[in-house]
């Protein structure tokens, strides 16, 4: 029997648990990425004996991930969860596939199923001394950048606290503003996430930085060190009217606090030509590619 039900704060420290250790590299599997957006994509859970399941609801259509393993198989756990979707959810897909939770299945029971990749999704992976020194010519114009707005403004970098949440809110607001050609539906979903960053943000071990200039917020940026050391950026909105923010506000975050993690994931493109480019433009390590899982018969 499986019985799913809404995801709570109270479950924190046994989806950490299990999520630790895992090696998992997408910014969904991952306890705050799940409260911070629960509202938007209904992230649900059955916890059970063997396995941890977990799915979501967007765009009318039931979203599944691949169980966390417990006691049990991939195989048997996802066969169990296929069969659930097939009796309960008319239409439902299997999403965020990763390639460590692939490698659990039975190359078998692969042999039935296809992964198409899914790269508007793609989670963007940095090395942290890659973010912090920007070393070498390929990061000449980002270091051009930053000794631009150094000489160009007299700022100040700093600590966000509960102090500053309306604020952010607020500067969030005129950031969308100026964005209208990229802004659809998104705009009120971004909203109910960055309030929930607010509203958790202790319980989450969340933390975050923003600059100011001129006496007014230019910029700021919110994250987390997640179950496996890596360091996430979950929110970032500066002001463009002054030059090198974005590239300034990036690297002091990343020395300031991803100094020791494994990987930093600045997630993914939304397949947004221009936050493709600026994101491309970091030199990502690799991708945290993710996956549709497809019965072949039903391809």
């Amino acid at each position: 029997m499986m019985d799913f039900r809404p995801i709570i704060l109270d479950d924190k420290y046994n989806i950490k648990n299990l999520f630790a250790g895992q090696g998992y590299i997408i910014s969904e599997y991952s306890f705050s990425y799940m409260m911070l957006w629960r509202e938007v994509v209904k992230f649900e859970i059955c916890d059970r004996d063997d396995a941890l399941f977990i799915r979501a609801e967007y765009d009318n259509i039931r979203r599944y991930f691949l169980p966390v393993i417990k006691n049990g198989t991939m195989d048997e756990c996802y066969k169990l969860l296929e069969e659930y979707a097939d009796i309960n959810d008319r239409n439902w897909r299997l999403v965020c596939a990763e390639e460590i939770n692939i490698s659990e299945f039975s190359e078998k029971f692969k042999e039935s199923y296809l992964f198409e990749e899914d790269i508007n999704s793609f989670d963007y992976i940095y090395l942290p001394e890659n973010l912090i020194n920007l070393s070498g010519k390929k990061y000449h114009a980002k270091r051009n950048h930053i000794s631009k707005f150094n000489s160009l403004y007299d700022y100040e970098f700093l600590p966000l606290t509960k102090d500053n949440f309306s604020e952010c809110l607020g500067f969030d607001e005129k950031w969308k503003n100026s964005k209208p050609e990229e802004m659809g539906r998104g705009t009120k979903e971004e909203l109910m996430a960055l309030e929930n960053a607010f509203r958790y943000f202790e319980q989450l071990g969340l933390f975050g930085a923003y600059i100011k200039i001129d006496g007014k917020m230019a910029g700021f940026t919110i994250g987390e060190i997640n179950e496996n050391n890596i360091g996430v950026v979950h929110f970032e909105k500066c002001d463009q009217n002054y030059e090198g923010i974005y590239s300034a506000i990036n690297r002091m975050f990343a020395e300031k606090h991803f100094s020791k993690v494994r990987y930093v994931n600045r997630q993914e493109d939304m397949g947004l030509y221009g936050l493709r480019k600026s994101k491309q433009s970091y030199h990502p390590v690799f991708m945290g590619k993710k996956y549709y899982m497809k019965r072949r018969e039903a391809v």
